[in-house]
């Protein structure tokens, strides 16, 4: 490993770490040497995702259990964090829901309440947490998991849409902030990519292939969980201290800022 790439003695904190992009995320911070702690909501079981990403990776990860909606909880678990290790150096906001589709006439304020306090708001909640130890620390590594549909939405997605464009003004607005005192604030967009949940809605490779020509993807399948959580950890070396209010997009060119 060479030293711009090692994160040992870092401490991260990983929301929706239980599966998916977050659970990407957090197995490669942990090869990477940061000492990971997966937060999700119990019935994820993120300590048992933690116990699970630790056999695949030789690292040690802990889980957390926590609603990022519940900012109570999201605190009580920072406070577990840097009880336990004295430091918190990275934080990941990867914890979401797809939430309702359909017509925005259709759709009601109870669906955009789910969406928008898990994407937004949890992202909010999280981020006011770690960062009084961040900056009292002069070193800190944010990044907030947003999506090509911020940018390029399919229609029935406007809850979705609307709360991951959300999360990109408000890392652009905090990376203004916080860029003075040595911490970085961060997106990654993600295309359409191999999570479970994406698999099962489409099983087929030739619908798959379908469904990337229909996004126009240069690249011709979903992207893999791992490309996203290269990039993910790539924010978070020390060497990307110049990169901040930034956002990475991974989408195999369906969308080209």
């Amino acid at each position: 490993m060479s030293c711009v790439d090692d994160l040992t003695g870092r401490v991260a904190l990983v929301t929706g770490g239980a599966g998916g992009i977050g659970g990407g995320a957090a197995a490669e911070l942990a090869r990477r040497g940061a000492a990971v702690v997966v937060l999700d909501h119990a019935q994820a079981g993120p300590a048992d995702a933690a116990r699970r990403l630790s056999g695949t990776t030789g690292a040690e990860l802990t889980g957390v259990a926590a609603s990022v909606v519940d900012p109570v909880e999201v605190g009580a678990a920072v406070t577990a964090v840097l009880d336990r290790y004295g430091r918190l150096d990275i934080a990941v906001n990867a914890a979401g829901v797809p939430g309702p589709r359909g017509p925005v006439t259709g759709l009601t304020d109870a669906d955009w309440d789910l969406v928008v306090r898990t994407h937004l708001y949890g992202t909010m909640h999280v981020t006011r947490a770690v960062l009084p130890s961040m900056l009292a620390a002069g070193w800190g590594r944010i990044v907030n998991i947003t999506s090509s549909a911020a940018w390029d939405p399919g229609p029935g997605l406007t809850p979705y849409a609307a709360a991951k464009a959300g999360i990109t003004g408000f890392t652009r607005s905090v990376a203004a902030e916080v860029g003075q005192r040595g911490v970085t604030v961060n997106c990654v967009a993600p295309g359409l990519t191999a999570t479970p949940a994406v698999e099962a809605k489409w099983p087929d490779p030739e619908d798959q292939a379908a469904q990337t020509r229909r996004l126009g993807s240069v690249v011709p399948r979903f992207g893999r969980v791992g490309e996203i959580a290269v990039a993910v950890a790539t924010l978070c070396l020390p060497s990307a201290a110049y990169t901040t209010g930034s956002t990475v997009h991974v989408n195999g060119g369906s969308y080209m800022p």
